[in-house]
């Protein structure tokens, strides 16, 4: 009977052990690949994952210096726009005042003629300059680029007098 026992015991070790389980399960794997495999599995997911946190930290930077460049862009517009007509604001005010205060006569067109000229060279921002009567004439003095780059034309028109009457089209002076 001692032979039994040996041999039922023999069978309970060797079938409870964990590598005869192994061989015997259909695509087995070692203990080695396994965990060799679940670590580059980790490793994967860990590169994986951080891939995808840097993508969207990266996105999201994007976005917020895309946002900051175009504040500054309207920023720096508006400072210009308020400068163009801030200056043109004061332009008028300054013809205004020299009309009312009699400095500026608006029946003398050649004396309005250089006075607009003096303002032109004093405001490189401003490109034109006129005033206009009850009437609908208009007398002014406009810069524009001449045919080459060496300097501005500059262009004194009147349009209408009181009478309605046409007066000089358009005398072109070159300045540098």
């Amino acid at each position: 009977m001692m032979p039994k026992q040996s041999s039922s015991h023999h069978s309970k070790t060797s079938s409870s052990s964990p590598s005869v389980f192994l061989r015997r399960c259909p695509g087995h794997r070692s203990l080695r690949t396994l965990l060799i495999i679940s670590f580059i599995l980790q490793i994967v997911g860990a590169v994986g994952v951080m891939g995808l946190v840097a993508f969207q930290a990266g996105r999201k930077g994007i976005q917020v210096l895309a946002q900051q460049y175009g504040e500054e862009i309207g920023e720096r517009i508006k400072a210009e726009l308020d400068s163009i007509l801030d200056t043109a604001y004061q332009i008028n005010a300054a013809n205004a005042d020299a009309i009312e205060l009699g400095a500026l006569d608006i029946e003398d067109s050649e004396g309005m003629e250089r006075y607009f000229w003096k303002q032109l060279h004093r405001y490189e921002s401003i490109n034109y300059i006129s005033i206009g009567n009850q009437y609908g004439g208009i007398q002014g003095v406009g810069r524009t680029r001449g045919a080459t780059d060496e300097g501005y034309q500059y262009r004194s028109y009147e349009t209408k007098d009181g009478e309605g009457k046409k007066l000089r089209k358009g005398t072109y002076y070159q300045y540098h």
